[in-house]
C-alpha cells in the first residue's frame, strides 16, 4: 500500500508539472577538449556551437559578431552597420544560417557561409522589449526559429523568409531562454522562476514547478526531458 502510495503522489507531481528528479551532484569536463579563445570584445554576451563543432559564434554589447574556427583556431570579427547590442545568438542544424537576437527588439538573420546579414524579422509582428532568447528548431524544421523577449512572450518565424508565424503567451514576465527540438514542443524560462512546457501542435502550454531563483537558461534534452540553469548556481 505504502509502494502504490508512493507511486501515485509521483504520477500526480508528474501530471502536474513539478515532479523533479536529481540527475547529478557535479559535471567532469575532460580538460584536453577545452578551448580558451581570448576575444577583444567590450563584454560578450552570447555564443553558440554549430551541430558538426567546426564554428562558434559570439556576440557582444556593441553589436559585433564573433567566428571561431575551431580548427584553424582563427577568429574573424564582422562588423553589420546600425546593429544594437546582441543577447542571444543561435545556428541551424544545417549550419546554413544563424541569428541574433538585440537589446533594441530586432532580430537579424544571417548567411553563415558568408557571414553577412540576410535580413530581419517582421516589425509589423515583432517583439515589444528586447530579445533575450533564440533556437532554431531540430530536423526537418530547422529553418523555423523561436525567439524570445522582454515582452513575456515567445514567437516562431520562419528564418528563411523572416515571415512570422505565430506568438505563443503564457509566461507573467520577461522570457530569459527558449529551446526546442525536432517534435512540435518547446520550453522556456522566464523571470516568473517558472519553466513551460508548449505543445505547439495543440495549441496548450504547461507551467512547471514554480523554482525558488530566477531560471536564465534551458536546454531540452529529448521531448520530455529538459535542463534549466538559474541565478542560485
Amino acid at each position: 500500500e505504502n509502494e502504490e502510495g508512493g507511486l501515485l503522489r509521483l504520477d500526480n507531481l508528474y501530471k502536474s508539472g513539478k515532479l523533479k528528479r536529481d540527475l547529478a551532484s557535479h559535471v567532469q569536463v575532460d580538460e584536453a577538449d577545452t578551448h580558451t579563445v581570448k576575444v577583444r570584445a567590450r563584454c560578450l554576451t552570447c555564443v553558440a556551437v554549430t551541430k558538426d563543432d567546426s564554428s562558434a559564434f559570439m556576440g557582444d554589447k556593441s553589436g559585433v559578431v564573433y567566428r571561431y574556427d575551431m580548427q584553424g583556431q582563427k577568429l574573424q570579427t564582422i562588423k553589420a552597420e546600425g546593429l544594437a547590442a546582441i543577447n542571444a545568438i543561435s545556428c541551424n542544424d544545417v549550419n546554413t544560417l544563424f541569428a541574433t537576437g538585440h537589446e533594441d527588439w530586432s532580430v537579424k538573420v544571417w548567411d553563415s557561409r558568408t557571414c553577412k546579414v540576410i535580413g530581419g524579422v517582421s516589425d509589423r509582428y515583432g517583439h515589444r522589449g528586447p530579445v533575450y532568447g533564440l533556437c532554431f528548431k531540430k530536423g526537418k524544421q530547422e529553418s523555423i526559429l523561436m525567439t524570445a523577449s522582454r515582452d513575456r512572450t515567445v514567437k516562431m518565424w520562419s528564418a528563411e523568409e523572416r515571415v512570422y508565424i505565430r506568438t505563443l503567451y503564457g509566461h507573467r514576465s520577461s522570457v530569459l531562454a527558449v529551446d526546442a527540438l525536432a517534435a512540435e514542443r518547446a520550453v522556456s524560462v522566464s523571470d516568473d522562476k517558472q519553466p513551460r512546457m508548449w505543445k505547439i501542435d495543440v495549441d496548450s502550454t504547461l507551467g512547471y514547478g514554480v523554482s525558488r531563483h530566477c531560471l536564465e537558461g534551458v536546454a531540452m534534452l529529448s521531448e520530455t526531458h529538459f535542463l534549466t540553469v538559474g541565478t542560485g548556481g
